[in-house]
């Protein structure tokens, strides 16, 4: 959990698109990105929320447990309110890594997390449709639940 991708990076850039404001200010890393920072600069930073990586597709290599199972995390404003989110992966990740026609759904996706004031769609419905027009795969109640397990707002 302590690798980001500072605002002004590739990687951030949905959070810039849906209008968020990634408090992240370091330097950006060339090549895969992701800076290195310390847990002191978190704290400083104090984030109103968190998304948590998932590199490979394993939720094993995320940084999402990390977060919620370290308790120097508990002191963040993301951690104490319930707004750590973790990247949907299946079949790539929906946020940065790889580029994919997956970032379309991370537009969405980001957007119901920093706005869902102002979205009028629900996002696993959208997440239905995404995946049987670029799939031409009908996902199940139960594999959307699944697949948004640890990345949706609390209702």
């Amino acid at each position: 959990g302590l690798n980001t991708d500072p605002s002004g990076s590739p990687h951030s850039r949905l959070i810039d698109l849906c209008g968020g404001i990634n408090v992240a200010d370091c330097e950006i890393s060339p090549g895969y990105g992701r800076t290195e920072v310390s847990m002191e600069q978190v704290i400083a930073w104090d984030p109103q929320f968190i998304i948590a990586c998932v590199d490979n597709g394993s939720a094993d290599s995320g940084s999402y447990s990390a977060i919620m199972n370290n308790s120097q995390w508990a002191v963040i404003r993301a951690v104490k309110d319930g707004h750590v989110y973790e990247t949907p992966t299946v079949p790539q990740n929906w946020f940065d890594r790889p580029p994919s026609v997956n970032t379309i759904i991370g537009i969405k996706w980001v957007q119901n997390l920093l706005y869902p004031e102002y979205t009028d769609y629900s996002i696993k419905e959208e997440t239905k449709a995404f995946y049987s027009l670029f799939y031409h795969y009908d996902l199940s109640d139960g594999e959307v639940d699944s697949l948004l397990a640890r990345s949706l707002r609390a209702q």
